[in-house]
């Protein structure tokens, strides 16, 4: 049996080259985009244009087969406030320094 550190380690080497919207690539509108943008110096003018027209799909937000973003949560920071199930915002409880620090504040250090 493996400890947790060990089954940590052997997950963050299995995904360490994983890039967002490696799984789900570029179809459609993005990808001929991206591939017009590979081919600048040899555009014709019909490709120049169908640039243009996507360039301004892109800025306007509706460009349609974007690649999928894997949106990874920030592990919570000792003192940030949380909500619990109840909806509730609680407090996290100090860390052993900030006890530390507040007990020497306390005693006049």
């Amino acid at each position: 049996m493996s400890t947790a550190s060990e089954q940590a380690a052997a997950f963050l080497a299995g995904t360490k080259d994983e890039a967002p919207g490696v799984e789900r690539p570029a179809t459609g509108e993005f990808a001929r985009l991206r591939e017009l943008l590979g081919q600048e110096d040899e555009w014709t003018d019909d490709e120049a244009d169908e640039f243009a027209d996507l360039a301004a799909k892109r800025r306007a937000g509706t460009l349609d087969g974007a690649p999928k973003r894997t949106v990874r949560k920030r592990a919570s920071v000792a003192g940030e406030r949380d909500r619990d199930g109840r909806g509730r915002e609680r407090e996290i409880p100090a860390t052993a320094s900030e006890k530390a620090a507040a007990f020497l504040r306390e005693k006049g250090y």
